[in-house]
């Protein structure tokens, strides 16, 4: 928003800038938030030294306030801290902006990076495209260019060895969300190509999806046990075979190799390290595969739960908005709109709807993902 709001103006228009700034600084809920806005709209005007005294106070202000560290903030303290020459702690700054990004973010957090990574890679064109093309959304374009760099960067740059890590990890996991979108509008055989295109030798997340889509896939053609293995195997090392996940994506592996006994041995292993808090359709579902490849058969995202109670819900101990489930497996639905619980004569408490708006939200559980024939009991009462 903040953002948006300053590319209204001209950078060479830097009184206005900074006046509009101040206004909405002051306007800011916190005193920090407030300076960091006035160091960013320094920093776009070229004033870097004036840019780095507001964010500076604003670090300490956060700090004192206990508040959450905003990418935001933290690329603009790299970009800063890079444009006064001062390039180690400039380093150490990107450094700890690239740490905040470990997993998939939306396009809107993902800008906070991209901003600083450019900046930083000015001298270097191939990979400032890399970025380019990844924030456009050429995903291929910049896997091309992210090569070219490769070839151009010698062992010993480790600062652009760190670089193209970093574009390297953010790569994967926009390719990784694709893939998982191709998959759920059952486009495999994009899915396939944007999940080997994710799979970083080095990153285990990436290579067990991969893997499990290899042995897992729902058509016969896009399966491959032996590659599924292979991947599920450098998962787990990268890992060091702690993951349940990965155990339970390298058993499917085996299983759909034909190699049931191997499947069963790794399902039992990942079996033993699900947490102690993981939900009981989680474990279920886990265990449940655990008896499929004891009885000879692989795993192809088949429903394994057939023929169990999914959820039961009474309405005799409901909590605020709260709706416990009385069947062991912890799916509590939550009331929406004006969905409430009253006293019947014949049932005692009842759920009371009145038609507009109103429902219990059970949400979506794994164990609500079933295919096949289902048996909902309910009594209703007409008004």
């Amino acid at each position: 928003m903040t953002n948006s709001v300053l590319d209204r103006y001209s950078s060479a228009d830097a009184n206005a800038v900074l006046s509009l700034a101040d206004k909405m600084a002051k306007l800011a809920q916190n005193a920090w938030a407030g300076e960091v806005l006035r160091g960013m709209t320094c920093y776009r005007v070229g004033q870097y030294k004036e840019a780095l005294a507001h964010l500076e106070h604003a670090e300490t202000l956060r700090i004192q306030s206990n508040a959450l560290l905003y990418p935001d903030q933290l690329a603009y303290t790299a970009m800063t801290l890079h444009r006064l020459n001062r390039k180690q702690e400039a380093e150490e700054a990107l450094d700890r902006l690239r740490h905040m990004f470990p997993q998939e973010t939306s396009h809107d957090d993902f800008q906070p990076l991209v901003l600083a990574e450019k900046i930083f890679a000015e001298k270097n064109r191939s990979l400032a495209t890399v970025w380019d093309r990844m924030e456009q959304g050429y995903l291929d374009k910049a896997l091309e260019f992210l090569a070219a760099t490769r070839q151009l960067t010698p062992p010993s740059d480790s600062q652009t060895g760190a670089a193209m890590r970093s574009a390297e990890l953010q790569l994967a996991l926009r390719f990784a969300g694709r893939a998982q979108a191709y998959e759920q509008r059952s486009e495999y055989g994009r899915a396939i190509h944007a999940f080997e295109s994710a799979a970083a030798p080095w990153h285990a997340g990436m290579l067990d999806q991969l893997a499990r889509f290899q042995a897992t896939c729902s058509q016969a053609e896009f399966r491959d046990g032996t590659q599924a293995i292979e991947n599920a195997t450098k998962a787990c090392e990268l890992s060091h075979w702690d993951n349940y996940r990965y155990i339970d994506t390298i058993a499917a592996a085996y299983a759909e190799a034909g190699h049931f006994e191997q499947a069963v041995k790794w399902q039992h292993q990942a079996v033993t390290k699900l947490p102690a808090d993981i939900r009981p359709s989680q474990r279920a579902d886990c265990e449940a595969r655990l008896r499929l490849y004891q009885a000879g058969q692989s795993y192809h995202g088949q429903y394994l739960l057939a023929g169990k109670l999914i959820a039961r819900y009474n309405f005799e101990e409901v909590e605020g908005k709260t709706v416990p489930d009385s069947s062991g497996n912890k799916i509590d639905g939550t009331f929406i709109g004006d969905a409430w619980v009253i006293d019947d004569p014949e049932r005692g408490k009842v759920l009371e709807l009145d038609g507009d708006g109103d429902w219990v939200d059970c949400g979506n559980d794994l164990l609500f993902g079933m295919t096949e024939e289902m048996t909902i009991s309910s009594w209703i009462k007409g008004a």
